[in-house]
């Protein structure tokens, strides 16, 4: 045979081989796991668990079939599916770390925090660069109140990415209710200015923290108003005369006798303002006396020997370590606040003003939900935190039934949303009231005004109003 026959037949035995090779890319399992990815970032969750389970059937053991189709699953809501696949993920391969990550996250939301935690251990120990894990670990430790170990965890998250979403915010929390004001005051005041100082939540926490350690005291629920159990040395309070076993009976004005710790705090972070001298009304040993609290102390609270803690809402006391004075929730107070439905109130769209007062109207319809004690609050930004979600998801809101579905999967009853608007000279505050579990809009209302003056009055009587009618 001639050398160029010898050519031709190797060229025409390539060609085949590269063919058949094109052909195994083209109707193999390539272009069905593209279209199964591709989906889940195009947010066609349906579409995407279809091309999954479509190619999962002929190639079982592919790892990240389950993954992407656990994905999806989560975007669906459906919680119980997406922890099957990430099993199933996990079994066929457990050296990846994401998939310990996705798990870890189902746990949280679950709040079995103890089997997220060992997940997020697992994957970190896999992929120690992952900072989300971090982020997710953090959360986890302050749910169960091991605050120091969140603090480590998001001081990790800060020095990979110091513009992780709400990091300062949890670094700051987690601070506050170790009783370490200094740092916590760090935290939210970097947070704040990080903000533009358009972020209120992180504004409102600033002073709470600034007050905490000023007043240096730790104090329970009397029937009165707030009891002293405790008067640190050098604080505001020891300044002002104020004795353990001493009952604040009024505080600049404002009667505590219906007021709770936290709401205390926040009379304590407000009231105040340029005036350094505080008016208290005290009872002591059956005898009212006026005192003074000084909230303007230069020099640093000496600590004690005993840990004491923020206003825990829902949290553990941490104890063992020395810690600035601060205020402890009673176990009561914290039970009750779990035993109320949960509601989610989504960031009021700003439509002709000023996004800064959409934001401002927002944390104002927060507070009057939260006054009314009858639900357990979360805000959109605490919503995207417990569901993993994009904030290029959150922009579309939550009106539709597979929003509705996610909500009712994380145990969260109702959900409130709306605008607030101009036409015209007239200024408008709309709110609807959706139920998540019949994924129904169940109620909404519309408000109007003349001026930009009346919107906070304006917002209050809607919010009562929309609560009202539920009823």
């Amino acid at each position: 045979m001639s050398n160029k026959g010898i050519c031709h037949r190797g060229i025409i035995s390539l060609l085949l081989c590269s063919s058949l090779c094109w052909g195994c890319i083209e109707w193999g399992p390539f272009p069905e796991t593209r279209r199964c990815e591709s989906s889940l970032h195009e947010g066609k969750y349906d579409e995407s668990i279809k091309a999954c389970s479509k190619e999962i059937s002929s190639y079982p053991n592919s790892d990240n079939l389950y993954y992407y189709r656990g994905m999806a699953y989560i975007y669906k809501g459906n919680t119980e599916a997406a922890f099957a696949d990430y099993n199933k993920a996990i079994s066929l391969n457990p050296q990846k770390g994401n998939f310990y990550h996705a798990r870890g996250s189902v746990f949280y939301r679950k709040k079995f925090f103890d089997q997220a935690i060992s997940d997020f251990d697992e994957a970190i120990a896999l992929d120690p660069s992952s900072i989300e894990t971090y982020m997710m670990r953090g959360y986890c430790y302050f749910e169960k109140g091991q605050f120091e170990k969140a603090v480590t965890d998001f001081q990790t998250v800060l020095k990979g990415k110091p513009d992780f979403p709400n990091l300062h915010y949890w670094l700051g929390m987690s601070c506050y209710h170790l009783g370490r004001y200094d740092d916590a005051v760090q935290a939210f005041q970097s947070g704040f200015q990080n903000s533009g100082g358009e972020n209120l939540e992180l504004g409102r926490w600033l002073k709470k923290a600034k007050a905490a350690k000023t007043l240096g005291m730790e104090v329970s629920k009397a029937a009165s108003g707030i009891k002293v159990d405790k008067v640190m040395k050098g604080g505001g309070a020891d300044l002002g005369g104020i004795m353990v076993g001493d009952i604040l009976v009024e505080f600049h004005g404002e009667k505590l006798a219906a007021v709770d710790l936290n709401q205390f705090m926040n009379i304590a972070a407000e009231k105040p303002r340029h005036d350094s001298n505080v008016n208290v009304k005290v009872l002591r040993n059956g005898s009212y006396l006026d005192k003074n609290i000084v909230m303007d102390v230069s020099s640093e609270l000496q600590t004690s020997g005993q840990r004491m803690q923020g206003p825990a809402l829902g949290s553990q006391r941490v104890t063992g370590q020395t810690a600035d004075a601060g205020f402890s929730l009673p176990a009561a107070e914290k039970s009750a606040a779990k035993n109320l439905p949960k509601i989610a109130v989504w960031d009021l769209m700003p439509r002709e003003v000023k996004p800064t007062y959409a934001q401002e109207l927002t944390s104002i319809l927060v507070s009057a939900i939260t006054r009314l004690k009858k639900y357990e609050v979360y805000s959109q930004e605490n919503i995207r935190t417990l569901a993993g979600w994009t904030e290029e998801r959150m922009k579309f809101g939550c009106t539709s039934t597979q929003c509705l579905t996610a909500l009712g999967q994380m145990d969260i009853s109702k959900l409130i949303s709306g605008s607030v608007g101009k036409i015209g000279v007239r200024y408008t505050i709309s709110l609807n009231l959706f139920d998540t579990q019949n994924t129904r809009a169940e109620n909404s209302i519309s408000e109007f005004c003349q001026s930009e003056d009346e919107l906070i009055e304006l917002i209050q009587k809607a919010v009562l109003e929309l609560i009202k009618r539920e009823n």
